[in-house]
């Protein structure tokens, strides 16, 4: 089993490769970046996982490993997550013409879930209506509760 803190600092890498990519803008840029923040986020549940139970997890599915975590780090990182929503609900709605889309917790972690399988394999079209990457902002939650429990992990 890997060491939760190199699984943390690898998970950081590929966060903040996520949002190099984002600042770049271009659509070509798209895919390798939701791939890199979906897996960062990935990262940060097994490393919870490994904190809380001492346990290692497979797999990419978001929404099932998040179910994994205690219900303490659930609670918090719902908790944490809802004022991230309300920026993203005010920033939506200042989009004219624009429909709003569904912004709360369980709809975006249900329609990222797959996130990583999906886009990195784009070319085969499978990626479903409903589903994309909307967890940027449970990614972050995330990070940040893995600082609560391990605050000298801050760089």
């Amino acid at each position: 089993m890997a060491d939760p803190k190199n699984v943390f600092q690898t998970a950081e890498v590929f966060r903040a490769s996520s949002l190099i990519l984002s600042k770049h803008g271009t659509p070509s840029c798209m895919f390798p970046m939701v791939i890199c923040a979906s897996f960062s986020l990935e990262l940060y549940l097994k490393c919870l996982i490994q904190i809380e139970s001492g346990t290692s997890e497979k797999g990419h599915d978001l929404e099932k490993l998040f179910f994994k975590l205690s219900p303490e780090s659930q609670k918090m990182i719902r908790t944490s997550y809802e004022p991230h929503k309300a920026r993203e609900d005010a920033m939506f709605a200042a989009i004219v013409g624009v429909p709003v889309p569904r912004t709360d917790f369980d709809f975006v972690l249900h329609a990222s879930a797959k996130a990583f399988e999906h886009f990195r394999y784009a070319f085969e079209g499978i990626v479903e209506s409903g589903e994309g990457w909307m967890a940027s902002p449970i990614c972050e939650c995330a990070r940040e509760r893995i600082l609560e429990l391990q605050p000298d992990w801050k760089i």
